[in-house]
Parts: structure tokens; sequence; C-alpha cells
């Protein structure tokens, strides 16, 4: 089981209190989840376990750029009471809660184990298993979570568990790496033509341009994953309360929510506030994410009237009236550095309808893309309303014929036989020396195996 051991200030906090800590298994909440590199599309989960039958409260919390690598997920929202109800255990209590909280720099869950309500006060907390939350590894990279007692700061962890991450394997996205993934790994070998954002089909794993042992070998490591099945948890987040009254949504200069543009073209895009009768809005603190930030990106810099004409000014502008320019904050945004994050506040009347802030997009490859908004302001959430953008590129006519003639190039035909592969596969390590040099001879021979066992891959 891998167990962290806290610093010497919680130990001190825990011969007052009792020892509270967090144990890390893998999906099936049994199997203590062994420290090594994790594929993205991974679930794990946190369970909180005391000694103590007395009051806590602490958290699991991701925060900064690690957002970008990882999700934590809390289990059966109620909606009534704002409490995961599937995420704590009886031994925590009958009074214990488990609330999200999420603004702009750090994301997660609040637990405690005795929350009281009017006069019920009494505290049933027994020693064991208190809470569970989930994880899910969401990109390649390294991921910190920390784990707070508030007992010791509210403000620091007590201390960071590290995950890191690797690319998937899993090619077809179907959850699991199987004959289907191996397929597309071998209709792709030995090509040297991979490039950004592609890579042929996800299978160059190292990114070096060509499909070799090396990847072979880094696929072979995550064979037939997950070990075991994995059901998602239910109602991992919260329902956003929106107010329909209250609409701020992303437009072209003609309020267009769906345009069409050229490779390299920019354009000025608006974030526009349209509210009724029963609407205002006095605050507002958002964030554009791009859907995919190879196809495009955002001048999050802002303008500087004083110096127009400055090469190197910004075109991003607060636009929002009336307002109290102190408070106005224009900046990367806080899940995407090629995103933008715009804020404003007003003290003391509400924002008039119309454009709140400006900013420039940039087309940087064919494709759609589409530009989402996410809120961070506090109640009322107005809702919001995303911009699809068509980006074509003027010198290739023949661009969809191509894609669909590289979709049919790379296709493995559908009577392949197990046995035949393998035999490909023994080929490859008999004529390649790298092989031995690149995967360990045991896990290529149960790789092997494996694949001539494989019943009906279709």
């Amino acid at each position: 089981m891998w167990k962290y051991v806290p610093c010497l200030v919680v130990i001190l906090v825990s011969a007052a209190y009792g020892q509270t800590d967090v144990y890390i298994y893998n999906a099936d909440e049994i199997t203590p989840f062994e420290h090594q590199e994790i594929m993205v599309g991974t679930k794990l989960t946190f369970i909180v376990n005391s000694d103590s039958n007395d009051y806590w409260n602490g958290g699991l919390f991701i925060s900064g750029n690690n957002r970008d690598f990882g999700v934590l997920s809390a289990r059966d929202y109620d909606a009534n009471t704002r409490d995961y109800t599937g995420s704590h255990f009886e031994e925590a209590g009958n009074c214990a809660r488990v609330t999200g909280w999420r603004d702009s720099s750090i994301w997660g869950f609040d637990m405690c184990t005795f929350y009281p309500i009017g006069d019920a006060n009494d505290n049933n907390t027994q020693p064991g298993d208190w809470f569970i939350i989930d994880y899910t590894a969401k990109a390649a990279g390294d991921c910190n979570v920390g784990f707070y007692d508030y007992s010791v700061s509210w403000y620091e962890p007590v201390y960071d568990v590290n995950f890191t991450q690797v690319k998937s394997r899993d090619f077809n996205n179907d959850g699991k790496v199987d004959f289907q993934d191996y397929l597309i790994l071998a209709s792709n070998w030995i090509r040297d033509d991979c490039i950004d954002p592609n890579w042929c089909d996800g299978t160059d794993l190292n990114q070096d341009g060509s499909i070799d042992c090396t990847d072979l070998g880094d696929f072979i490591e995550f064979w037939l994953w997950p070990e075991l099945p994995v059901e998602p948890p239910d109602n991992n987040e919260p329902p956003i309360p929106v107010d329909a009254n209250i609409i701020i949504s992303i437009v072209d200069v003609n309020d267009n929510n769906e345009i069409t543009i050229d490779v390299n073209e920019s354009i000025t895009l608006y974030l526009k506030l349209t509210t009724t009768e029963l609407g205002s809005l006095s605050v507002f603190d958002v964030e554009v994410t791009i859907s995919d930030t190879d196809l495009g990106s955002i001048d999050n810099r802002e303008y500087n009237p004083n110096d127009p004409n400055d090469p190197n000014n910004g075109t991003a502008r607060i636009l929002a009236q009336p307002r109290d320019p102190f408070f106005d904050y224009i900046g990367p945004g806080y899940e995407q550095a090629e995103g933008i994050s715009l804020v404003a506040v007003n003290m003391e009347a509400d924002f008039n309808d119309g454009s709140l802030a400006s900013f420039v997009f940039t087309c940087e490859g064919p494709g759609d893309v589409i530009l989402e908004l996410k809120s961070y302001s506090t109640d009322p959430y107005p809702k919001l309303e995303s911009i699809l953008i068509h980006q074509i590129d003027p010198n290739s006519q023949q661009m969809m014929s191509g894609g669909d003639r590289a979709t049919e190039d790379t296709q493995m035909p559908e009577d392949i036989d197990p046995e035949e592969l393998a035999e490909w596969l023994e080929d490859i390590r008999a004529n390649d020396p790298n092989v031995d040099e690149t995967i360990i001879e045991e896990d290529w021979s149960q790789f092997i195996d494996s694949v001539k066992n494989t019943e009906d891959p279709y």
C-alpha cells in the first residue's frame, strides 16, 4: 500500500487528535496503487482514513497548472444539501459532509466529519475509512494533488501526491488497450512522416516522427489496460445554477456565433451581454478556452490606448459600461495559457447590455474550433454561449478528399488473423536488433502470447 507519511508538525497534531491520512487505490477501491507511471485515462481513488473518532476537516485539491493534467470528482451529489453523499462512509458519522470548491486557482473538495445542523450535535464518528474521492488522469505530464488538514493549515497542503502521466495507448478511445489498438499501431508501422497534432493516429508515442520499436515497447507497457473494469462514478459534478435571464455569448462584429475564416486569418470577437427585465449583472469573471489549441490562439495581452502604434501592444479590451476600471483584468486563462481571462466590476450599478470585452483570435490550421466560456463569478451564474469557427485552407481545395484517402491508406484489412500478426511480431524481433535493447524479453514474450490467444478481435 502506498501511504504518505505526514511531516513532523502533523505528527505532533495527531498526538492530540488522532492520525488522519490518505491512501491511494486503483479504481476497484481494493487494490493498493503502486507508485509508477500511469496512462492518461487511468482512474484512481483516494480514501481518507483515521484512527480517531473526533472532529476533523480537510480537503483534496488540485491547483494552478496541475488542473491541466488531472481532475478530482466526488460521488452522488445532493442538490438540496450540496453534499456528495456517496463520498463519505458510515464511519465518518451521520453529520459528515463533502462539498465542492472551485475558484480561479484551486479545484477540489472539502471534507468534514461533523457538521452541526440546528440542535443535532451528536457525533457518532468512528475510526476507519471516512471519505472517498476519485481521480482521473486527463493529460500527459506531472500532476500534484494536495492533501489538506485544516487543523494544521487552511492555505498549505500537509503534503502533495504526485502522479507522472504518460500518453494514452488507447488509440481508438474505447476505454481499453487491446487488439484494436494494436491494429492501429501495426497499420502505421515504420512510418516516418508523423507530425503534430495527429502523430500517426497517436501511435508515435515519443513524438520523434516515426513508428518503431520504441513506440512498440511503450505500447506493450500498457497492453490490456486497465487490468480491472472501471465503472465511472455517478453525478461527478454538481449542476451549476444558471440564471437564464443573464446571457454572455461570444460573437463576431455581426453578432454571429458560427463563422468561417481562412487559415492565418485574425478576427476580433466580442463578449456580449444580453439580459431580460429580470436579469442584471455587475460582476463578471470569465475565461475563454479553445477546444484545440493546435488550430488557433488568442492574443491575451491588454491593449494600451496611450500607445496605439506600439508594435508590441496587445489587442484585448474590457468594454463593459459603466464599470470601475480599478478591477479590470486581462491575461492568460486559468485553464489554458492560450486562452484569455477577462474580469470587470461595477460597485454602484449594473452593466449595460452589449459588448463586455473584445479579443483577437487567429486561425492557425484547418478544422473546426469551438471557443467556450467558463465563469468564475459568484451567484448569479450567467448562461454561457460559445462560438463555432470553421477554419479552411484556401490553398488546399482537396483537403477533405485527401483526408479520406489517408484514412483508407492506413486502414487494416478485416481478415487479419491474430496468429499472422504474432508471426509478424516475431519477424520484427528476428530482423531488428533494436528490439532487445528497447523491450524487456519477458514483456515481449507475454505480449506475443496474448496476441496469439486473442479471440474474436473484431
